[in-house]
């Protein structure tokens, strides 16, 4: 047998393997139902109440840009154990529709909302405020510190798992929310007895929005007396973990258990069987799922060697076109502007954090375009007459690029909601996939076309195909560069995983052009499923021009 078919035979196995151990593995969440419920504001939120047979409950507070989904490694385990779990997803997050100011620092409003969830858990499982406790991640440990402020009702504690509060210097938190949470009244409230309930602190030492120094302010903040330990006040640091992956580290889910056991006397298991497993599992799919990419890929490319994509165009001068290609991402830039002040202007809540992808791949594919259809463009000779290529007329063809397409948008899916995010998105953000899919998908379609023609014209020269590649995704490595630059680890991560999305979409265009014979039906697939990923990664912000 081929190594690529055993490639593609082996990733679906473990595919397949993996996404059902995941959601066996959730078992305890099932017998869940949506709860809708509204703020003082009349709002909108969207929750999860999760049944338990313990008279004890634990509401969980989702951080920046996350949702639901995402806390599932803690409602699974904390479920097990026979809590009442109630999640919920601040407005313009997740489920909830409606957006936030851009000023996440200021977080009155999602206060209110945590306030009115406290309510929903109590009328929900019957348990009174003493048997809850909230449990918070980022903004949500943030949300769940200052409503512990406001008063009754109180949890029986809190539990905080890198708390985004920035007592010190934060240049990237500063950045983005120009303000400083000293000057904010709740924050100057805090103090040995404020808020009057035991709470637990838990962050780690590669933290960078609740950096060690930061932590080490806040819990002298809470302590008093320029100490970080005191009776009711808990801190755990852990060494070599980061933001971004608290809310799934066994460790600290192991360790607030312990914490909610000693709390509530629910003498629970102290250990995170399944949080642990969840991360074993996400690595077998995630390599089951580049293997059946990477089989599919060299199975395709025998089977249907690669037919020229408007063959009037090519490059004739390989070095100099790319070299140009980099420099007029710099000319691309007021373009990518433009387009992005046009999509603000659009009446709904705004992905601030997503417009990246539209304004810069759709405003290098506008600029791209024009050199091209006039003949201008760098190291390339031809013009482009026609936007249209008609596929192939194959059904066998057809068929297969519509199995491997709904294939891989399904494993996408499942491995995002088996508790990495709410993929696809709904509500506003379903609109703004379809609104930036066409934009992009030219960007992509240009560079197939590119693709096609180092191909056609340089059949051995696999290099300069890579360095195209790259070169197409330069602005994204930059905004790596100004993340590292911020200090920013958890942003440096997430840019790291932007451009793992962003490599299996450009496989994932390439297989589906080699099954169909042109590029513009893979331009909108690719484009699509970009944006099914990545749109949920973000806060719906208030439009800026309304």
């Amino acid at each position: 047998m081929k190594p690529s078919k055993i490639a593609l035979l082996l990733g679906l196995f473990l595919t397949i393997l993996a996404l059902a151990a995941l959601y066996t593995g959730d078992s305890a969440l099932a017998g869940s139902r949506q709860v809708i419920f509204t703020d003082p504001a009349g709002d909108r939120l969207y929750g999860t109440y999760y049944p338990g047979q313990r008279e004890a409950g634990l509401i969980i507070f989702e951080g920046f840009s996350a949702d639901q989904v995402m806390m599932r490694s803690a409602a699974v385990e904390f479920a097990r154990a026979g809590f009442h779990v109630f999640t919920f997803d601040f407005s313009g997050q997740g489920k909830s529709p409606g957006s936030l100011s851009f000023d996440n620092a200021a977080t009155d409003r999602l206060a209110f909302q945590s306030q009115a969830a406290m309510q929903v858990l109590m009328r929900e499982s019957g348990l009174p405020a003493g048997r809850i406790l909230w449990l918070g991640h980022s903004l949500g440990a943030r949300v769940a510190l200052q409503t512990a402020l406001l008063g009754e009702p109180l949890p029986a504690g809190l539990i905080l798992l890198g708390a985004q509060i920035n007592l010190g210097t934060n240049a990237q938190s500063e950045f983005f929310t120009g303000t400083s949470d000293s000057d904010l009244p709740w924050v100057q409230a805090i103090g040995p007895q404020s808020p009057p309930v035991p709470l637990l602190l838990l962050s780690g030492e590669w933290e960078d929005i609740l950096t060690p120094a930061g932590a080490t302010l806040l819990m002298q903040s809470l302590c008093g007396a320029g100490t970080t330990a005191c009776p009711g006040r808990e801190w755990i640091l852990y060494p070599s973990l980061v933001h971004n992956f608290e809310i799934f580290s066994p460790r600290a889910i192991s360790d607030a258990k312990a914490w909610a056991s000693q709390r509530l006397g629910a003498n629970l298991e102290s250990s995170a069987p399944t949080a642990q497993m969840r991360i074993a599992w996400w690595f077998v799919s995630l390599f089951g799922m580049t293997l059946t990419l990477g089989g599919t890929l060299a199975l395709v490319k025998v089977r249907y060697p690669a037919q020229g994509l408007c063959p009037g165009f090519g490059v004739t001068r390989p070095h100099r076109f790319l070299s140009i290609k980099l420099l007029l991402w710099l000319a691309a830039l007021p373009l990518a502007g433009a387009l992005m002040f046009l999509f603000s202007l659009i009446p709904l809540g705004n992905p601030v954090f997503n417009l990246i992808y539209a304004g810069f791949i759709g405003g290098y594919g506008l600029l791209m375009l024009t050199l091209y259809l006039v003949g201008r463009a760098p190291g390339a000779t031809g013009k482009l007459g026609t936007f249209l290529q008609f596929p192939t007329t194959d059904k066998t063809r057809w068929a297969w690029a519509l199995v491997f397409n709904l294939g891989l948008f399904a494993a996408v899916i499942l491995f995002y909601r088996s508790g990495q995010g709410l993929v696809p998105p709904i509500g506003e953000r379903l609109v703004w996939v379809f609104i930036f899919t066409p934009v992009t998908a030219l960007g992509f379609w240009l560079g197939a076309l590119e693709d096609a023609a180092l191909a056609r014209g340089f059949p051995r020269s696999g290099n300069l195909r890579i360095l195209a590649m790259l070169v197409g995704l330069f602005p994204f490595f930059l905004r790596f560069i100004l993340l590292a630059a911020l200090g920013s680890t958890s942003g440096m991560i997430g840019a790291m995983v932007g451009l793992i999305i962003l490599g299996m979409v450009l496989v994932q265009g390439e297989i589906t052009r080699a099954l169909l014979a042109e590029g513009w039906t893979a331009a909108i697939l690719q484009s699509l499923l970009l944006y099914l990923v990545v749109m949920p990664q973000t806060v719906l912000f208030t439009p800026f021009f309304r």
